[in-house]
């Protein structure tokens, strides 16, 4: 079997290994199940901190029903049911004065009054909190607040992880083992962003505010601690909760932000406002998405997000689901600058998901791009031996990518298999990707190998495998045409083609 599972230039002259590789593949991936994961091993009673945050929760007019916060060994802090409960039934409510947000910062502590006003901030960030498109100002009153010990949110600061996930942590290697161009330039790029920022504001708050922030309590891991808690675990809420139109800000929600990822949670939460306007009596409110057992983990779902997005935004992979992974082909900017067809038509960049398929109107525009190229006339541009060469070229590319790859799609698969306790969190994510973007890589070429041999190239049926909607590339609020830059930057792996 481990010969089948090598590259497929390795196996260019056959034909069932590579079919099977990608059945298998497909079948692995698209059967998504969602398990209700029982923890039982740890309960809010042997966790202080966990009780500690639901007392404080609710001693300031939160509520918490038939849920409990829990931490189990290796697997961090999360939410189990205490008893069953029905889909759709309200579970948590916690008052707007609990959220940490720019408005509650600067009412509840000194460090937020002061770095709203300070001059200096405001040249760099703008007066408005995050109006440059970053938390940065409550990135920083929350690194200063982490070492307030009179802080109104020190019960929900001691709850945090410590070890929060998160590829601004990674060093070179690490980078580099990804083994994809395009995840490597946006980690180096967020490295880069954040550094830039430290190295920008924080040697005036330590010398300025020596009150708030001392240089052997702050530096720059604390920041980017902070940092890693604003952006992956902050709610959009608005700073008018009653004007439809408000500006949105950013919010952090004690225990709700506890909660784990899922796919296929239908999760609700909305701020309920009441209608006297008044601001302290609006709660963000969360309802369960499915019916719980007692022990079962309660889940929330984070959003259509791509896997790359999870991987930047949050530090982890969505585990069992596989449906927001996709790679990117892309034409070259001498080809792509030549393009004048109509908007809806002009996909300078296709996509393949777990089915192994690629975009549709990329492929038949490839093929009129080439059949022009070659004759010189717009007409016949659906035929099938410009399609039959198109997929051909683009077969080339794939297998070309596959054979520059250090290690195989099997190797990396061992690897993960064989990966101990030895092994850092960040190597195993790093990891997990490659073998997720090779899978893909294998269907695809399986599936461009079957359809340019079909009878009728032209034909989207002549994929060898089926078509699976539910993958995140036909998902226009995912992937579309509108967006082709934010569409390559969300995928896991690129396939440059090359100039004609």
């Amino acid at each position: 079997m481990s010969q089948r599972w090598r590259t497929a230039r390795e196996a260019v002259d056959l034909v069932l290994p590579p079919i099977l590789m990608a059945w298998v593949a497909f079948i692995a991936w698209v059967v998504h199940t969602h398990y209700l994961v029982e923890w039982h091993q740890g309960t809010a009673a042997n966790d202080i901190k966990c009780a500690a945050l639901a007392s404080w929760l609710q001693n300031h007019g939160g509520t918490v029903y038939g849920l409990e916060c829990t931490k189990t060994p290796g697997a961090g802090r999360g939410i189990v049911a205490t008893t069953a409960l029905r889909d759709g039934e309200l579970v948590i409510a916690v008052p707007r004065p609990l959220w940490i947000t720019e408005w509650n910062l600067q009412r509840n502590t000194q460090v937020a009054q002061a770095l709203a006003k300070d001059a200096v901030l405001i040249r760099v960030l703008g007066k408005q909190w995050g109006g440059r498109g970053a938390p940065w100002r409550m990135i920083a009153a929350l690194d200063s607040e982490r070492t307030n010990t009179s802080s109104f949110w020190r019960t929900y600061i001691d709850a945090l992880p410590e070890d929060q996930p998160s590829t601004l942590w990674w060093d070179d290697a690490t980078v580099a083992s990804l083994q994809s161009e395009v995840l490597s330039r946006q980690i180096n790029a967020n490295q880069k962003k954040i550094r830039a920022m430290y190295d920008e504001v924080y040697p005036h708050l330590l010398s300025t505010y020596p009150q708030f922030f001392r240089s052997d309590q702050h530096n720059f891991s604390t920041f980017v601690n902070a940092a890693v808690h604003v952006w992956s675990r902050a709610f959009d809420a608005k700073v008018e909760p009653w004007n439809p139109k408000s500006r949105k800000t950013w919010a952090l929600v004690p225990f709700v932000d506890l909660a784990n990822h899922d796919s296929s949670v239908r999760f609700t939460f909305n701020e309920a406002v009441p209608r006297e306007r008044q601001e302290d009596r609006v709660k963000f409110e969360v309802t369960s998405g499915f019916c719980l057992t007692p022990k079962s983990e309660f889940h929330i779902n984070y959003g259509k997000k791509s896997t790359t997005e999870f991987l930047l935004i949050y530090g982890f992979l969505p585990r069992y689901d596989y449906r927001s992974d996709f790679i990117a082909v892309t034409l070259p900017q001498s080809i792509s600058k030549r393009i004048t067809a109509a908007p809806e038509n002009n996909w300078r960049g296709g996509f393949v998901g777990t089915d192994g398929h690629l975009t549709e109107p990329f492929l038949a525009m490839y093929a009129r791009i080439l059949h022009k190229n070659e004759t010189g006339f717009n007409d016949g541009a659906d035929s099938s031996v410009s399609f039959r060469r198109a997929i051909n070229l683009i077969l080339q590319s794939a297998m070309m990518a596959e054979s520059l790859f250090l290690t195989t799609l099997a190797e990396d698969e061992l690897s993960l298999s064989n990966a101990g306790e030895g092994i850092s969190a960040a190597l195993r994510t790093s990891l997990e990707v490659r073998v997720r973007f090779k899978r893909l890589l294998v269907a695809f070429i399986a599936n461009l190998k079957h359809r340019v041999s079909a009878t009728d190239p032209t034909s989207n049926t002549s994929w060898l495998l089926p078509k699976h909607p539910e993958s995140a590339v036909y998902d226009p609020s995912i992937v579309s045409y509108r967006r082709l830059q934010r569409n390559i930057d969300k995928s896991l792996y690129t396939i440059a083609l090359p100039d004609l």
